[in-house]
Parts: C-alpha cells; sequence; structure tokens
C-alpha cells in the first residue's frame, strides 16, 4: 500500500493579503486548521493574540477544549523549524491568559 502526499500550498497570485503570504511562507494547505491559526496569527502580526481569539478562528467557537490547539500550534512551530518561514512564534502566560504573538525573526 503506498501512502499519498498531500499537496503543497498554493503560490500566492493576484491580489493575495499579507496573511496568504505568510500562510504559503509556511506551506500550509489551504482550509486547514494551521493555515485558519496563521492567517488568525497573521492579521495580528507583533501582537499578541488571546487563546480564546485562537480557538474562535479555528474551530469557530471557544469550547475551553485547549488541547486540540495545542496540536494546531505544535505543527505551526513544526513548520518554522522545518522550513525556516522567517517568522517566529512566542506564547506568554498560562491557561486560559495565555496569548500568542507570531513576528517576524528578522
Amino acid at each position: 500500500m503506498t501512502t499519498q502526499k498531500s499537496k503543497p500550498a498554493k503560490p500566492a497570485t493576484g491580489k493575495a493579503t499579507a496573511s496568504d503570504k505568510i500562510v504559503v511562507a509556511f506551506h500550509a494547505r489551504e482550509g486547514t486548521n494551521r493555515a485558519k491559526l496563521l492567517a488568525r496569527l497573521a492579521r495580528d502580526l507583533g501582537k499578541p493574540v488571546a487563546v480564546a481569539e485562537l480557538m474562535k478562528a479555528v474551530y469557530g467557537v471557544d469550547d475551553d477544549e485547549r488541547g486540540k490547539l495545542v496540536r494546531v500550534l505544535a505543527g505551526v512551530t513544526w513548520m518554522i523549524g522545518k522550513y525556516k518561514p522567517g517568522y517566529r512564534l512566542t506564547k506568554d502566560g498560562e491557561g486560559s491568559a495565555a496569548t500568542f504573538t507570531l513576528s517576524a525573526s528578522r
């Protein structure tokens, strides 16, 4: 049995927004939870975003099940290490009071 590789991210074309370009830099596939998370973080690039806001952006509702968001954040961290997109993700605080900031690493 062979496994099928996922399709790579499409390059930004036309009138791509800054968020779109960041999502593509991370090689995140369109419509995935990682792409939704990155788009939300990119919208406030350099500014902290609360966990509740990230939950709403990725899942549509903040249901206090943070474990699933942690897995998506782990994927973003992995992508930073693998693809070196020129951005870094920082965390401040713990639990529901935590915030995450996506900023340029240059």
